[in-house]
């Protein structure tokens, strides 16, 4: 039988590595936006728990995850806000969430673009969507 506490750990497992391999597969060939991805849909002490269990030379690895972790993968990580938003027209609603969401994605792919003005962008970019 096994502890409660062991069974999170192997469903934490299976559900990380389940979503490792559904980003590696389907659509992205850069580990740095996997590690990302992984990043803003886990805990950081999850990945590195995870990445205890894999192969060295795996591009999955606490080296990486430590690289990455000062990269935008958050909302909160924007150098923008609902404010900011607001200032430009938009209403006080649930849409604004989905705004900053949507940013957030174009930023994990594109951490560069992490800057108020080109945010301030492609937040127009998007309402006019």
């Amino acid at each position: 039988k096994f502890k409660n506490k062991d069974i999170i750990q192997i469903l934490n497992y299976l559900k990380i590595n389940n979503k490792a391999d559904s980003y590696y597969s389907d659509y992205v060939d850069d580990s740095d936006t996997v590690i990302r991805l992984l990043l803003r849909d886990f805990p950081i002490n999850d990945l590195l728990t995870y990445t205890d269990r894999l192969e060295q030379d795996d591009a999955l690895n606490k080296e990486a995850i430590m690289k990455n972790k000062n990269k935008p993968y958050q909302i909160k990580h924007l150098k923008i806000n609902g404010k900011d938003l607001i200032k430009l027209g938009f209403k006080q609603n649930k849409n604004l969430g989905d705004v900053l969401q949507n940013l957030l994605n174009i930023v994990i792919y594109h951490p560069d673009y992490n800057n108020k003005e080109k945010l301030l962008q492609l937040a127009k970019d998007l309402r006019g969507v």
